[in-house]
């Protein structure tokens, strides 16, 4: 796996476990020292999910004693401790907004977890229902870590190409030949308008808009997305305008 983040030493760790206020599993430590977070490659692995979708992106892990607030591994904890359990510790960002952690309690130690991020938001609180928020994935990192795939450029989604480029032509052939309908959900339940609100892709989202595709959660996911990269205020600024604007036609 080709990544790279901030240098680090035993001590650093230790000191990161004492602002923690946890015992770091030994080969996600062993990790730590190795790469300390970064951008993984290849970047997509196995997530057995009940919900289906066998394969999941990881936008980079975090790292100890970062210099961004997102990415540092003791502030993205407190702030997860404020809604969360305390015996999980985020340690990656999917693709998808959600979070990857690892377990620090003694009854999970080590076992790697899918955090569905926008689902801990939903009122009432999933929890409440009965629901999962947290999906345990593998029983340990090393286990996890072996199951980052390669991918090939053939199997990346035409819709994902458009997305990520913000690219409306490309996205108007999609749906003119009937790859994409105006409708569609990708397997985490997400409009097509939520996806463009989560790749900050503007462009895409005015179109939707136009073509009368549903606002949704684009808001909320835009606003979530926002907390952790400035420039998706931009798709905020966008949905808002929207919803102004579609109330002022109803």
């Amino acid at each position: 796996m080709d990544m790279q983040g901030r240098r680090i030493s035993s001590a650093d760790l230790h000191r990161v476990e004492e602002e923690l206020g946890v015992c770091l599993p030994n080969q996600y430590r062993e990790f730590l020292l190795e790469s300390n977070g970064g951008h993984p490659r290849p970047n997509e692995f196995m997530s057995r999910l009940p919900r289906g979708n066998d394969r999941m992106q990881i936008r980079y892990f975090l790292s100890a004693l970062s210099d961004t607030d997102a990415r540092d591994l003791v502030w993205r904890y407190r702030v997860f401790c404020e809604e969360n359990t305390s015996d999980l510790l985020p340690i990656a960002d999917v693709a998808d907004g959600s979070m990857i952690c690892i377990g620090v309690a003694r009854h999970n130690q080590g076992a790697v977890y899918f955090h569905d991020y926008y689902a801990g938001f939903a009122k009432p609180h999933p929890a409440q229902l009965g629901e999962q928020i947290n999906y345990r994935l593998y029983d340990s990192f090393a286990a996890f870590i072996s199951s980052f795939v390669s991918v090939l450029e053939s199997e990346v989604s035409p819709l994902k190409i458009a997305l990520a480029q913000d690219d409306v032509d490309g996205l108007s052939v999609l749906l003119d030949t009937g790859q994409v309908g105006l409708e569609d959900t990708n397997v985490a339940g997400h409009s097509l308008m939520e996806q463009a609100a989560i790749r900050n892709a503007c462009g895409i989202m005015r179109m939707l808009f136009e073509a009368g595709v549903p606002i949704g959660r684009a808001l909320e996911l835009a606003l979530k997305n926002a907390e952790f990269s400035p420039k998706h205020q931009q798709a905020v600024s966008l949905v808002k305008a929207l919803i102004k604007e579609r109330n002022c036609h109803r």
